[in-house]
């Protein structure tokens, strides 16, 4: 064995033991259900939820977020997750994507990936999603039924491979890369 294959073979075992379970990641919000959108964001809201199930990540936002997760994972829209998974499984992060523009960060303008202007999870019950709404003003519950919902819903799906997502999709985030 060389090197560079005992280093990936490390990498796979480190990623294996810290992989936290999905199911318990999209359970993880619902005590925040009510918190106000001033004292915790979408950010912190998601990041509070990991640190719940034992991951600590500070990656400031969700542009870096989703970043992070092409780097480590599989993004898409919620058709192409449901095309290659059958589903869009519960503890998977959900964005809102829109092009570029003024307000997106400049350190993100220039990449041709566009502005993650928001970040919630896929609850583990039914068709919702939990996430810190600045329109709502707290953290909160929403519809979404496994598609790109227009007009500026949830129209990304993040599956991050620190997640245990079963079998099937674990296998594919191990081998995508």
């Amino acid at each position: 064995w060389g090197c560079a294959a005992q280093h990936r073979t490390l990498r796979k075992r480190i990623r294996k033991m810290t992989k936290i379970d999905a199911l318990s990641f999209s359970f993880a919000g619902d005590k925040y259900l009510g918190t106000p959108y001033k004292e915790m964001d979408c950010q912190e809201f998601v990041e509070k939820c990991m640190q719940e199930c034992g991951l600590r990540m500070d990656l400031g936002g969700s542009n870096s977020w989703y970043r992070e997760i092409m780097k480590h994972g599989w993004t898409g829209t919620p058709e192409e997750c449901m095309k290659l998974f059958g589903q869009i499984p519960k503890g998977a992060l959900l964005f809102i994507w829109e092009p570029v523009s003024a307000s997106t960060p400049a350190k993100f303008r220039d990449d041709g990936i566009g502005d993650l202007t928001h970040i919630g999870i896929k609850t583990g019950r039914g068709d919702g999603a939990i996430h810190s709404s600045s329109s709502r003003g707290c953290v909160a519950t929403s519809k979404f039924k496994d598609k790109t919902i227009p007009n500026g819903g949830w129209n990304r799906v993040g599956l991050y491979d620190k997640f245990d997502y079963g079998k099937t999709i674990n296998w594919f985030l191990e081998h995508a890369g």
